[in-house]
């Protein structure tokens, strides 16, 4: 079977599931509220995440995803230039969101803020 990453974002505990916490990744396009992304409003461009966990999970055979899942996949880019995509990230998000307004914005995680 197939795995993917996973991204539990505000975990501040260790925890014994071969993943690893990392602080300071950017939310771009996006805010982190009451558990779930959501759009940015305003001016509002980017956003620190809090700490987040990652670990490998199974990933679902096409067709037999969960249909209340309320998560999509994101991009995680080495820096803000966003040349390089280090992985994606599976992540819950606002069900209220139409999906392809997510994409439209550009939604995305920076691990660094530098060039």
């Amino acid at each position: 079977y197939q795995r993917r990453v996973h991204g539990e974002i505000g975990v501040k505990e260790a925890r014994n599931d071969a993943g690893f916490n990392i602080a300071g990744l950017i939310l771009e396009g996006g805010i982190y509220n009451d558990g779930r992304l959501r759009l940015a409003e305003g001016t509002t461009l980017h956003s620190e995440l809090p700490p987040t966990r990652f670990s490998w999970r199974r990933k679902e055979q096409k067709g037999t995803e969960r249909p209340d899942s309320d998560g999509l996949l994101f991009p995680l880019y080495l820096n803000s230039a966003r040349r390089v995509v280090l992985c994606q990230i599976h992540l819950q998000v606002d069900p209220a969101v139409p999906k392809h307004i997510w994409y439209e914005r550009g939604l995305c995680i920076v691990a660094w803020k530098g060039e």
